[in-house]
């Protein structure tokens, strides 16, 4: 994955002298640009509001140009997490004669990790394939493979990864976002080979973790606790537990599990809650994203949840705590204990009563009913592999001559009549939940909804990119996590008509009118 900026960086004390550091002084004084970067990136997220005028006059004292200042502080503004004054600058100096090397991969990268990914493309489009700088640049490859994986772009992807490799086959950091890419583009053998290499090299690496699961090695789950002591921990756990003790599995403690990623994710893995209070003998408390609270109060009465305050301790006494995607690392990944115990929720009352009527309402009497997703959350930056456009979709269920009704939050103006919007009426999951119990077969995209669909029992066609996500495995129309879910993937990158085809005749196979 790319580098990213950490967003809390602790302050260290007594490291600055008038708020700057004293080796970053040294730095603008030697006119040193290359090591005075690496000085920003370490600058913690100051309250002094005139840090930034203090850098520039002691530029400026230094004799610094105003070029070189601009590009201090873009390199100032990127490394405080402002991308978007960084981007305004670094802008300037992404083409032509003007072109620098540092602020186009800074510029770029930005626009990456802002999720504004086609104007990160126009900005790799814009310069000279031809620039001798950009060819034997890694981190240009590097940079520009992320981007066109992010944009759906895998045909142009081979090129950058071949020339990543090439560049830096012994690197760990080019190693793990090749093997990523690799194990998308269902190159098995390079993949492989890259594993060996990282396993020579002894790197425990969260990106390799994920992609050791997504290759089926179950050691990619110890690996993942990599992730707590990792520069980059804010963002994947809540920052303000990071320095609290952790559980290491004692007894009659209180507990706090906290939750990280996506709302998909902590269904995924709520079917270990009841092992934790019978593991702790203690107080369980959940924070947990606010949509899910009610029908996960539901479901576990024996756990407190809380909703997600990241950056603050939740209210409570907690003596231990540990991130939510531990827990199949803690009881052991999901195996025929696990799906036996599906399905492990189930519907509120009172939403069931609701959606009962309401789904009498909406379909006639002995027609079976159908829910769909067939998008995901935009920003996710892998969306555009796993989304399928909205109009080719529409195309199929309109073919059908079904009424389907959307699982979907949002759904575009030229939605056609025969799939039913009911988003006004979905307020929290339990209302979610409780409509996909009123049907007979969800189909969806790889959204909360399969992981919602999979924990209720509910029959589930599931349909994917090629070669896509640790979760759902390399191959095979079935799921360790879901045995009512059956998968349908892409047998090529991008080509979703085949999946579309295959959906609607397993439909048609299950006599859905």
């Amino acid at each position: 994955m790319l580098r990213k900026i950490p967003k809390i960086i602790q302050h260290l004390a007594g490291r600055f002298s008038g708020g700057i550091p004293v080796s970053l002084l040294r730095c603008i004084e030697q006119r040193n640009f290359s090591t005075m970067v690496e000085e920003i990136r370490g600058l913690p997220k100051m309250q002094e509001k005139d840090l930034e005028l203090r850098l520039q006059a002691c530029a400026e004292q230094a004799g610094w140009n105003l070029t070189e200042q601009e590009k201090l502080k873009a390199y100032y503004y990127y490394y405080c997490g402002d991308l978007a004054r960084a981007v305004a600058i670094a802008g300037r100096y992404v083409r032509g004669e003007s072109f620098d090397l540092g602020l186009f991969l800074m510029c770029a990268i930005a626009l990456y990790q802002n999720a504004q990914w086609d104007d990160a493309l126009r900005i790799l489009r814009g310069v000279p394939e031809n620039n001798a700088e950009l060819q034997s640049s890694r981190d240009y490859w590097v940079t520009r493979a992320q981007i066109l994986q992010a944009c759906n772009l895998m045909h142009e992807l081979p090129e950058a990864l071949d020339r990543m490799l090439e560049l830096a086959s012994q690197n760990s950091w080019v190693l793990e976002n090749a093997l990523s890419m690799s194990i998308e583009l269902g190159q098995a053998r390079r993949a492989q080979d890259i594993v060996e290499k990282l396993d020579a090299l002894g790197v425990r690496g969260y990106s390799f973790s994920l992609c050791l699961l997504a290759l089926g090695e179950d050691r990619g789950w110890e690996m993942m606790e990599c992730r707590y002591e990792m520069e980059e921990a804010a963002q994947y756990l809540n920052p303000a537990l990071l320095s609290l003790p952790r559980w290491r599995g004692e007894e009659n403690i209180s507990l706090l599990v906290s939750t990280e990623q996506g709302i998909g994710d902590a269904i995924q893995v709520a079917r270990y809650f009841p092992l934790l209070a019978q593991r702790t003998s203690g107080r369980v408390s959940v924070e947990i994203q606010s949509e899910l609270i009610d029908l996960f109060e539901v479901n576990f009465p024996e756990l407190d949840f809380l909703p997600c305050l990241r950056g603050k301790v939740p209210p409570g006494r907690h003596e231990r705590w540990l991130g939510l995607m531990s827990l199949p690392w803690v009881f052991g990944r999901p195996g025929e204990r696990y799906l036996s115990g599906i399905p492990y929720l189930r519907v509120p009352e009172a939403s069931a009563d609701y959606w009962h009527k309401r789904a009498s309402e909406l379909f006639s009497t002995g027609v079976t009913r159908v829910g769909v997703a067939w998008s995901g959350q935009p920003r996710h930056r892998a969306d555009r592999r796993r989304s399928i456009p909205s109009s080719q979709f529409f195309q199929y269920v309109q073919s059908s001559g079904r009424r389907v009704i959307s699982l979907q939050k949002f759904r575009p103006a030229s939605c056609p009549s025969c799939v039913l919007d009911c988003s006004d009426e979905l307020l929290t999951f339990a209302d979610t939940a409780a409509l996909i119990a009123q049907l007979d077969v969800v189909v969806t995209v790889d959204t909360s909804i399969v992981h919602l669909a999979g924990a209720l029992g509910k029959k589930c066609l599931l349909m994917l990119p090629y070669c896509y996500e640790w979760r759902w495995g390399a191959e095979g129309d079935r799921t360790q996590w879901y045995d009512s879910v059956m998968v349908i993937r892409q047998r090529s990158s991008g080509e979703w008509d085949s999946v579309l085809e295959s959906v609607f005749t397993e439909l048609d196979a299950m006599e859905v009118v």
